[in-house]
């Protein structure tokens, strides 16, 4: 077809009314399909198990002693039911940019632990 075709269909309201059809019938399979796809991958939120426990995180500082380790802060302080010795260790590492999993006493380095206590300070 022509652009000067077109434009004389243009003119014609018989044209423009269709093409405002298709317009309005493509509009609303968009919205229909958004509205299935918003119904489909809707689900209901996950509500928490009240008798399940809440752990807090929270950090604190340690000074390193003679004998102490990585593992052993580890096994101390980790969430036990959620994350391994290993995982714990990382984390200790990327809080404390440590190269490796030695530590040297007397230093001072930060431990995230977890409690059922929630505790808010305001200073």
């Amino acid at each position: 077809m022509s652009i000067v075709r077109f434009k004389r269909l243009i003119k014609k309201k018989w044209f423009r009314l269709r093409l405002a059809q298709l317009a309005f019938g493509w509009a609303a399979f968009v919205l229909a399909v958004s509205v299935a796809a918003a119904a489909l991958f809707a689900g209901k939120a996950d509500a928490h198990d009240p008798d399940e426990a809440v752990y807090y995180k929270y950090y604190k500082n340690v000074r390193v002693e003679r004998g102490d380790s990585l593992w052993k802060y580890a096994e101390e302080y980790r969430k036990t039911d959620e994350q391994s010795c290993r995982e714990y260790i990382d984390e200790v590492r990327s809080i404390n940019h440590l190269e490796g999993d030695n530590i040297v006493a007397g230093e001072n380095i930060v431990l995230p632990y977890y409690s059922t206590v929630y505790v808010c300070s305001v200073d």
